[in-house]
């Protein structure tokens, strides 16, 4: 909401005047999603560089993210995993 004034804000906090859709996920117009009924967990990997946190999760994901000595993750990566029991995952790296 960069550019409001703190009066703008306010309005589109108390009264929700518009909605925004960000690829296919529709949110409140600030942002947050609306809720979508999905239930499952959400993991992060958290740690210092180069400590094999995307090398972790390519493992336990049978991915293949580039990771090693010469690759730096750019940002956050999301992964959806769904297991054979149907439970649900996000991780985060």
């Amino acid at each position: 909401m960069t550019g409001l004034g703190s009066s703008e804000r306010q309005k589109l906090k108390s009264d929700r005047a518009w909605r925004g859709v960000d690829g296919e996920i529709a949110t409140d117009g600030l942002g947050k999603p609306e809720a979508v009924g999905w239930t499952g967990a959400v993991v992060a990997v958290l740690g210092l560089y180069d400590k094999g946190k995307t090398f972790l999760l390519n493992n336990l994901t049978e991915s293949k993210l580039p990771s090693g000595k010469k690759v730096a993750t750019k940002g956050l990566s999301f992964k959806h995993v769904e297991l054979d029991g149907g439970s649900n995952f996000i991780l985060l790296d």
